[in-house]
């Protein structure tokens, strides 16, 4: 299929060209004070209203998933007001998707880049609604010694239920499966996801791959994963959506936490299908849409996490994006100068934004 022509447009207040930001790790998040730090944002519409799904590193140093809101009626071009669901009691924290897996548990220090998926009806005329993320086994999240694999959550009556086992593991030296990107489509459970040895520490080279997989129940069998992207291009994530007339694919590379020389060019771009390949052959050659160079400092250093939706023929992208690197005594001093408070204790920082992508000859003012 051949690749669309994409480009950026202007939306109320942002340039063209300059995305929004929604939630800053370095300014902290309104309304909700048991986060430490968000990413990876993952946006549908479900039962009427858009919920932005998330990962969270909390006041308990571990990772979990989380959900923010929009006001009802309103959309994600229109504001970016998203509110966190609070915990039942206690108005000022963010409430949890499921509690703290147990210690031992293969994701009990984290569960992190979360994609909701809608599957087919089940029992009692509702669709299987599931999550599936990436769980962390231990308390490092980067350098050799972390694993990480692929688990999920499902709705039921009473809430989300987390799965107790994962679904998917590394193979070989890339011991670790994580990213799970996820859909349901032509009957079968569709996955791309990415295997690596490691997170990489700063230093260390990074290395990642997209593999494929599909199943026919989201659970069990899924076929031995088959490569979709080459190891060199580095692409860390790759989330498909479906479009009216075909499929999209929002691409990242691993992003440059520490600042180092490196890394791969720092991009989101897109790719098209007519079909849920699991072929690379079927998909269009990937087109940049956003690069890090030369863009604001809250993601200078690259993007990760990204999710997309096709709203009224406009391409709505929510991405993670990586501050600038900086040492916190740097960022202290500076937001000092200006009678702000210093960031919390950090290695880096994340924001989490998203931008508007017209397709084709479109004009909007």
């Amino acid at each position: 299929m051949a690749a669309l022509e994409v480009r950026l447009i202007h939306h109320n207040s942002v340039r063209p060209g300059e995305p929004a930001q929604i939630f800053s790790m370095l300014d902290g998040y309104t309304g909700a004070n048991n986060f430490l730090g968000t990413g990876d944002p993952n946006v549908c519409l479900f039962d009427g209203r858009w919920r932005m799904y998330l990962g969270g590193f909390h006041r308990g140093f571990k990772n979990n998933l989380f959900e923010a809101t929009l006001p009802p009626g309103m959309g994600p071009a229109e504001t970016t007001d998203w509110t966190f669901t609070k915990q039942e009691g206690d108005p000022k924290s963010a409430k949890m998707l499921v509690p703290q897996p147990p210690k031992g548990a293969w994701d009990h220090y984290g569960l992190h880049e979360p994609c909701h998926v809608i599957g087919p009806v089940s029992s009692g005329d509702e669709p299987v609604r599931r999550i599936y993320y990436t769980g962390r086994a231990s308390s490092e999240t980067t350098g050799t010694e972390g694993q990480f694999s692929i688990g999920f959550l499902e709705w039921n009556q009473t809430g989300w239920q987390r799965h107790p086992e994962p679904i998917m593991s590394g193979r070989g030296e890339m011991r670790s499966a994580l990213g799970p990107k996820v859909i349901y489509a032509d009957e079968k459970w569709r996955m791309w996801f990415r295997m690596a040895p490691h997170e990489p520490a700063k230093g260390i080279p990074p290395r990642s791959q997209i593999f494929y997989s599909e199943s026919d129940d989201g659970v069990t069998n899924w076929s031995e994963p088959t490569p979709f992207s080459e190891e060199a291009d580095l692409i860390s994530h790759a989330y498909v959506t479906r479009l009216e007339d075909g499929y999209c694919m929002v691409l990242t590379r691993v992003p440059n936490l520490h600042g180092e020389d490196f890394y791969p060019p720092q991009q989101i771009l897109l790719s098209f299908s007519a079909t849920p390949s699991g072929t690379p052959d079927d998909w269009s050659e990937p087109v940049p849409v956003l690069d890090a160079a030369g863009g604001p400092d809250w993601y200078a250093d690259g993007f990760f996490g990204s999710s997309i939706v096709e709203i009224n023929g406009r391409l709505e992208i929510f991405f993670t994006g990586v501050a600038r690197h900086r040492t916190w005594l740097a960022r202290a001093f500076e937001r000092l100068l200006r009678l702000r408070k210093p960031p919390i204790p950090a290695p880096y920082f994340f924001s989490i934004g998203r931008m508007t992508i017209a397709r084709g000859g479109e004009s909007h003012p």
